[in-house]
């Protein structure tokens, strides 16, 4: 998947830009001091796979100071292996509300939108999935899940709305326990699809981090991935079992005016030689693990969509050192489309300078 052109008004530091990229040269350098922009272009692109920014604001803090609304298009040729390629067209324009046009169609439900126009973003706060807290680690997992199996997505919504439903409830001074009951039996078909989904989906990136944190890194110790719930996974596989284990909690449920387990309190473990990455990793070796965890990202979209994602890199993979940057490049040339945001030209990663766009900001 490449990006042609993409126009730019109001957003963010840009009054109104177009930029028009070179599709016979995949990788693409965006050189600037810090400060000019650099990562405004990178959100943009995201922007326009997901419908919303990376970092952690609001759209309304996309517009640029003084003004009303941002507008964004971007034109992309999708390939599909060399078989059929298509071109398609995003646009945004948001003000109070946001407005999405896809293929000169109106978008009701940006779902609609998910797995249409790939990229993956290697950027510093991915090192919080490998060891921030618990939160952090599921919304990343249910946004990549979510970009593969629309029903998961569809599934973790219906739960949110009845375990809000069912919170609510926890935090009256009388409890309809019949209500509660019949919440109960409606979490238990979100409950046994979500973690069978996530079981099914950490056993198959679990395999492609470790192959791809052992060949880059060069490390001895074994890394690992491990889904682990709040419910054992024994218990799932019988929808009477799982009911009664819910009601069984709900002394404790009550005590803390919320549901304790399910879903929504699960976590993500990361290890190395079965000790906690935060724990046990050097930074240089949780930096690692946390731009191979996006590798295996990349791996697996080209696996289920047959494309090939664009690559976003913020200000990240110069942290390692020569050889495993080296190793890590080695990995990307693959077709894939990459843009990399850079203060310093001396800073230019160890690729083939002779394929490189640069893009100048100033």
């Amino acid at each position: 998947m490449f990006i042609e052109n993409l126009k730019l008004i109001n957003f963010r530091s840009y009054k109104d830009k177009e930029f028009i990229f070179n599709t016979n040269s995949n990788t693409n350098i965006i050189l600037a001091p810090n400060g000019v922009g650099k990562s405004n272009l990178i959100e943009a692109i995201y922007y326009l796979s997901y419908l919303r920014p990376f970092r952690n604001v609001n759209d309304n803090e996309l517009i640029m100071k003084g003004e009303k609304s941002f507008f964004i298009k971007g034109e992309f040729k999708k390939n599909i292996f060399q078989n059929n390629v298509s071109h398609n067209t995003v646009s945004v324009k948001f003000s109070k509300q946001k407005e999405v046009i896809y293929n000169n169609k109106h978008l009701n439900k940006y779902s609609e939108l998910l797995g249409e126009i790939l990229s993956v973003l290697f950027c510093n706060d991915d090192i919080f999935i490998i060891v921030g807290q618990q939160g952090l680690k599921r919304k990343f997992f249910d946004m990549f899940i979510s970009l593969m199996d629309k029903n998961y997505l569809f599934t973790l919504k219906k739960y949110q709305i009845v375990l809000k439903q069912k919170n609510f409830l926890l935090k009256k001074e009388d409890i309809d326990k019949n209500l509660l009951s019949a919440y109960n039996w409606q979490l238990t078909d979100f409950i046994i699809y979500i973690e069978k989904k996530r079981f099914e989906f950490i056993t198959i990136i679990d395999q492609k981090f470790k192959e791809l944190f052992n060949s880059i890194g060069m490390f001895k110790e074994k890394s690992k991935i491990v889904y682990n719930p709040t419910i054992d996974l024994s218990i799932i596989e019988d929808k009477e079992k799982l009911f009664n284990y819910l009601e069984s909690s709900y002394t404790k449920d009550r005590e803390a005016t919320f549901m304790l387990i399910g879903p929504h309190r699960d976590n993500y473990l990361f290890l190395l030689n079965g000790i906690l990455f935060s724990k046990y990793g050097s930074f240089g070796q949780n930096r690692l693990a946390s731009l191979v965890l996006k590798l295996a990202q990349v791996d697996l979209f080209l696996d289920h969509f047959k494309i090939k994602p664009i690559l976003l890199f913020d200000d990240v993979v110069l942290e390692l050192d020569n050889e495993r940057q080296n190793n890590f490049f080695k990995k990307l040339y693959n077709g894939n489309q990459i843009f990399i945001t850079l203060t310093d030209k001396k800073r230019i990663p160890l690729i083939d300078k002779e394929l490189v766009n640069e893009i100048s900001l100033i």
